[in-house]
């Protein structure tokens, strides 16, 4: 209530509205095929009441659908369940769910998640920087100090903080912006000018998409200001570079990224990655080391259907045959005891002419 000379006003406030979506064992990235996934979804209500029928799963397969299921719970517990899909389905997914008499909200705000549908990930790429190079390259452009070095690296202070690792993220070497001498000061071998770039070889990826983890350390004495130096994470399918993250000086340390590769760029059989940073315009003290790089890949591996000896895709009288010709022996061994016999005669009469 405000009172002034010319009379007085009565305000009210607008309290915050919405939902707030949290996993608290996580959102699943990767699934398994044939069966079912369930995962927890915890709902905070900002202001209003829950329509508790409302919460749902919305689920798009190979861009086609899209596929709702209501999740189960209620208050704040929730679950939801994705359905059984096959190896190789491309899957994207978002959570919504509304307030009595009030909007529709989602998580994600916009867009989708995306899941992998695979019985294994493959390494398509893996360096921990200790043996060579391994046909990583350097370039520099207007720098004085700084440039990429492949060493066990030698910590730096200033002004009590630490600003050049003293240690690799795991064993002894890893990329990092030029080591500095035992003792020496944290300005006499941090990165002046720029930009640098390390570039990893060319990685065949086929058509298959994946995820880029890498190891990073970024700390520059700009932090929160609008010089503050960036670490730029890039991209290459062949067509150019594409900035797939920008990094700035978070927790003190190692810290860890992974990036989904199809997110950014097509997955292609001449894919790259880079790191790239300046020190423009040259008024800090920054330090940058990278460690670790991996990539992989999700991979489909075909599920042995037991009792199917033939491998034409069902359990039928040829199998049976083959099942009595091994009697006895460990050929057609389906309870893993060792040896052929009747128990396995009953596992394969229970799947008698049902497909794999």
């Amino acid at each position: 209530v405000i009172g002034a000379c010319y009379g007085m006003s009565v305000w009210m406030n607008t309290p915050p509205i919405g939902i707030e979506f949290e996993y608290p064992d996580g959102r699943p990235s990767d699934v398994a095929p044939g069966a079912p996934t369930s995962f927890d979804v915890n709902l905070t209500i900002l202001g209003g009441l829950l329509d508790e029928t409302s919460p749902t799963l919305v689920v798009e397969v190979d861009n086609e659908g899209p596929i709702s299921s209501t999740l189960s719970g209620s208050g704040t517990n929730w679950t939801a369940t994705l359905p059984a899909f096959d190896c190789g389905d491309e899957i994207e997914y978002y959570v919504t769910a509304e307030l009595v008499g009030g909007a529709q909200y989602r998580d994600p705000p916009t867009g989708t998640y995306r899941i992998d549908v695979a019985t294994d990930l493959i390494t398509a790429f893996s360096d921990d920087m200790e043996d060579g190079d391994n046909g990583w390259t350097t370039d520099a452009s207007n720098v004085t100090a700084g440039f990429w070095e492949r060493a066990d690296p030698v910590a730096t202070i200033f002004g009590g903080e630490q600003f050049a690792p003293g240690d690799a993220a795991s064993g002894d070497l890893c990329w990092l912006s030029q080591n500095g001498a035992p003792g020496g000061s944290a300005g006499a071998a941090d990165l002046d000018g720029g930009p640098i770039t390390l570039t990893s070889p060319t990685i065949d990826l086929g058509t298959t998409g994946g995820e880029v983890s890498f190891a990073w350390w970024l700390n520059c004495d700009d932090f929160g200001t609008s010089t503050e130096d960036a670490l730029s994470v890039e991209m290459n399918d062949g067509s150019g570079w594409v900035v797939a993250l920008q990094i700035t000086s978070g927790d003190p340390g190692w810290n860890s990224e992974a990036l989904r590769i199809e997110d950014h760029v097509s997955p292609t059989s001449t894919f790259q990655v880079r790191f790239r940073i300046s020190d423009n315009p040259n008024d800090s003290i920054t330090e940058v080391a990278i460690d670790d790089v991996r990539i992989s890949q999700p991979e489909c591996v075909s599920t042995p259907c037991p009792g199917d000896f033939n491998g034409d895709g069902i359990r039928d009288g040829a199998d049976l045959g083959l099942l009595v010709a091994a009697w006895g022996t460990a050929a057609a061994d389906l309870d893993d005891d060792g040896v052929t016999d009747g128990s396995d005669l009953g596992l394969l009469m229970a799947n008698f002419g049902i497909d794999c």
